[in-house]
């Protein structure tokens, strides 16, 4: 926020210099990031008056002007098309400066020799308007030097202030501030009000049919007024803070939001239908021609303004083009009202419009200041523009202001920041913030009551930073904090996660986190159908942007836009896994679940010259998981008892996919990811994904480890070679296996996968290691012969399998 110097010492005496009152506004919490000298760099420019413009033939939007400093007559090559004969303008002669430093010489153009340049508000540095010359107001003196015309040797200080801090958002704000802090004495604006004519409550109506969003709304009309040009100390003052002069009545509206804080808008009374206000609730569809010329179409979330008929303003935020003031307006209704911060600031984003009224009702103004701005602005209207205040002020305030009363103790106060500030200190300090204190208990515990302005104290702890910010932080003696070493929490949840991330990070995955907040075209990149339950979103009520408005219902596209972003970016291959929480609606606050999910693609290990590395199929991932669930001791109940079921999952590829049952309940599902998702995001090489219910994989868990007896005897091992339907998947053959070998089956290992001529369609050739073992002998190969002949029957017989080759020699 601009806050300019010499304003603020209209309303606070000080005498402290532009820096050191910089330093002390920042050591008090509001820093002060810039201090800008206006006019400093500008040199030789003068007030000129245009005496006559004749266009340059062959230069459509070229003129050559002649110009008068008052001494001499300067002929001047111009392209702006806003300047007339007689306007008084700002004249850089030949050898001015401008700033960042750009001299003016003479410049042939067109074949017209030009002594000059006339300047716009940008190119003398006190606007950002560059798209004409700056007219300069009537009577300034010609000749006259512009940084006297324009009051530019002005110091501004350029101020960041924090979301809370909407009490300083204005000069007199500043100036309270500033006061607390060097004890200066506050001089607030006179306030002078002369009514006269007919009682504003026979010329005006206003309605609030939404209070929970418009908490007090007022109303003043001023008749028989003269809309015009500011005089220049106005515009002098509104250009300093970087906002631009429109007329008499505009500008003191605009005067009094950076003088007091408050938004006011004023409206052409003539113009409102039965001259009647009614602040109510968009109907989905409404349209507005705002004061930026934008056609604006509204949902029932966005409050507005309106008249008998139709929508007048965007509450809080701008106006509507029909019913502003204009050199014709003779009758004026002025707002000023409270609207609730996050109606306004959801308005605002979704809209996409940022002004200095949503700056400050977005953060929250001072509710009883409503009608003391209205005050202050139809006192300088009048000035101003002349007229007639009609009696009273129509005030609809449902929902009046009840001061906040916090019990302050100063021993915690000072517990807490390791001080030792006396009580009378405290009480003082916070007595310079306008605080209304009183004594409880002695000198124990002080009652304080908060003033309407400051909507951010509402607890003892933020009298302490109050306490803190004024004293000086300087001042406090620093030293460790005692800490209290306790017992460590045995949390399952957090046990488990911890031993997850380090399994899997062993076994070459990295962790990534990606946000919670997603958008509504969350899944529309995967261009595909989202199963209803994923489509159940939960709005965020008052998002920050429409990037962030749901709470997300998967990992896998969040996942699957960080790999899609780093393949993009050159990363060759990914392995990557994010353990988070996702959101389903429930009946009173949302359901929350925590799943672990991955995403792999590229080689299964790093490639070097002159290695070419397998590259991730299916196995690898399962072998992943396998190993992660083994680690967890859940595997030896999946394989034995459920087994591995075909997946169902949206994202995953049918047929090159598994659902992971555990006690005959879903744990999770991987496989390769659905051709058309990758497509669709354009990924070259197959991607393949896991997701497990993270929840349920905590009550499974058994992290402790368990210790089996292996056998001092020798293993044997047996090769098998089968055609098998495409359909039949290797966990329903290994589970075969299993039972039909008994305890003298160790292992059983896949090893290969084929798909070639040599195998009819809808088949497909598998390979695999059966492992014999057992603890209490030596093996014969008549034994595993005989075992390993009714393993193949039993799957010719059970499963229709074909067997086309077996190794019987022992190993």
């Amino acid at each position: 926020m601009r806050i300019s110097y010499n304003w603020l010492k209209e309303y606070v005496d000080f005498s402290l210099s532009p820096p050191e009152l910089a330093k002390r506004l920042t050591m008090a919490g509001l820093e002060v990031s810039d201090i800008v000298y206006l006019g400093s760099e500008v040199e030789n420019v003068v007030v000129g008056e245009i005496l006559s413009l004749k266009p340059i033939p062959q230069a459509d939007k070229l003129s050559l002007c002649q110009v008068s400093d008052g001494k001499q007559i300067f002929s001047i090559v111009c392209g702006a098309s806003n300047i007339k004969v007689k306007d008084l303008v700002p004249l850089a002669r030949v050898g001015a400066k401008l700033p960042g430093g750009r001299r003016i010489s003479k410049a042939k153009i067109r074949g017209q020799t030009s002594y000059g340049m006339l300047c716009s508000e940008k190119e003398l540095g006190v606007g950002e308007d560059a798209s004409g010359i700056r007219i300069l107001p009537p009577g300034s003196k010609l000749g006259a030097d512009i940084k006297k015309a324009l009051t530019l040797e002005e110091v501004v200080l350029e101020v960041e202030l924090t979301t809370n801090r909407s009490d300083c958002a204005s000069i007199f704000g500043m100036a309270r501030e500033v006061s607390a802090i060097l004890g200066g004495n506050l001089k607030p604006p006179r306030i002078e009000l002369k009514e006269n004519g007919i009682s504003v409550s026979d010329l005006a109506k206003v309605e609030i049919l939404a209070p929970q969003a418009c908490r007090r709304y007022t109303a003043r009309i001023i008749r028989d007024l003269k809309v015009g040009p500011s005089p220049s100390w106005l515009v002098k003052k509104l250009e300093t803070v970087g906002l631009r002069p429109i007329n008499n009545v505009v500008d003191v509206t605009n005067y009094v939001l950076i003088e007091l804080g408050h938004p006011l808008h004023a409206f052409d009374y003539d113009k409102l239908s039965e001259h009647k206000i009614v602040v109510r609730f968009a109907t989905p569809g409404e349209k507005l021609l705002t004061l930026d010329n934008e056609q604006r179409k509204f949902t029932e979330k966005n409050l507005l303004i309106a008249d008998a008929s139709r929508p007048v303003a965007l509450a809080g935020i701008i106006g509507g083009v029909e019913t502003s003031v204009e050199e014709s307006t003779r009758n004026v209704l002025l707002e000023s009202a409270y609207f609730a911060p996050q109606v306004v600031r959801s308005t605002a984003r979704q809209l996409g419009i940022d002004t200095e009224s949503s700056y400050r009702f977005e953060r929250g103004v001072d509710v009883e200041n409503v009608i003391v701005a209205s005050n202050r602005a139809c006192q300088l209207i009048k000035e101003l523009a002349g007229g007639k205040i009609a009696s009273g002020v129509i005030d609809v305030y449902p929902q009046p202001f009840s001061p906040v009363e916090i019990d302050f103790s100063p021993e915690k106060a000072n517990h807490i920041l390791g001080s030792n500030i006396s009580t009378k200190e405290m009480s003082e300090i916070l007595t310079r913030l306008r605080f209304n204190v009183s004594q409880k208990d002695g000198e124990k515990s002080l009652g304080v009551k908060v003033p309407s302005y400051r909507n951010d104290i509402s607890r003892p702890i933020d009298l302490v930073e109050e306490i803190a910010r004024l004293y000086g932080y300087d001042k406090i003696p620093s030293g460790m904090p005692k800490i209290e070493v306790s017992g460590a929490v045995d949390d399952k949840v957090l046990t488990l996660e911890d031993f997850v991330r380090d399994v899997l990070t062993r076994l070459g995955l990295c962790e990534v986190v990606s946000r919670s907040l997603v958008s509504p075209e969350y899944y529309n990149e995967l261009d595909i159908a989202i199963p209803s339950e994923f489509k159940g979103t939960v709005e965020i009520t008052n998002p920050l942007s429409r990037e962030q408005s749901l709470l997300r219902t998967s990992l896998l596209p969040g996942l699957l836009a960080v790999l899609k972003w780093n393949l993009n970016h050159g990363v060759p291959g990914m392995k990557i896994f994010e353990i988070g929480r996702v959101f389903f609606p429930g009946k009173d606050v949302p359901q929350e679940k925590r799943v672990l999910a991955g995403v792999l693609v590229g080689s299964q290990e790093e490639r070097y010259w002159e290695d070419s590395s397998k590259a991730i199929d299916f196995y690898y991932v399962k072998g992943i998981v396998d190993s992660l669930l083994g680690e967890l001791g859940v595997i030896p109940e999946r394989r034995g008892e459920s087994g591995i079921e075909k997946s169902s999952h949206f994202l995953l590829e049918q047929g090159i996919s598994n659902k992971i049952m555990v006690n005959n309940e879903h744990l999770g599902d991987l496989g390769e990811l659905v051709s058309k998702v990758s497509r669709k995001m354009e990924f070259r090489d197959k991607v393949y994904i896991f997701e497990l219910d993270f929840d349920k994989l905590c009550a499974l868990m058994e992290i402790k480890k368990k210790y089996e007896r292996t056998s001092r005897f020798p293993w044997v091992s047996r090769d098998i070679a089968l055609v098998v339907p495409q359909g039949l998947t290797f966990g329903e053959i290994f589970v075969k296996i299993k039972k039909a070998g008994g305890e003298l089956v160790g292992d059983i290992k896949l090893f290969d996968v084929y798909f070639g001529k040599q195998i009819e369609p809808g088949k497909k050739g598998l390979a695999c290691k059966i492992i014999y073992q057992s603890m209490e002998k030596t093996l014969k190969d008549e034994e595993v012969n005989s075992l390993h002949t009714k393993i193949v029957e039993t799957l010719e017989r059970d499963l229709k399998v074909k067997v086309r080759k077996q190794n019987l020699l022992g190993k």
